[in-house]
């Protein structure tokens, strides 16, 4: 299962962030993309999504998001 979220979606920061997202997804492992593009994998549990990048990861949010701004991902406009 996977989830697409869309490159002018505040909720990538959020995921990134390590926020719970909303989700209708069965419980289990979810496939994360922006716009057709993998970024990582989530836990979909009752609803909610977590992101599942390791420990610590959450510090260095900002700097992914860059990446995947100048790299096209993300509208560097929106985000």
């Amino acid at each position: 299962q996977w989830i697409n979220l869309n490159s002018s979606s505040a909720d990538i920061q959020a995921y990134l962030r390590g926020e719970p997202l909303p989700c209708n997804k069965q419980k289990g492992w979810v496939l994360v993309m922006v716009d057709g593009y993998s970024i990582g994998w989530g836990k979909a549990s009752d609803g909610v999504l977590k992101n599942h990048y390791p420990k610590g990861f959450d510090g260095y949010h900002e700097e992914f998001i860059e990446i995947l701004k100048t790299s096209g991902v993300l509208n560097p406009l929106v985000l």
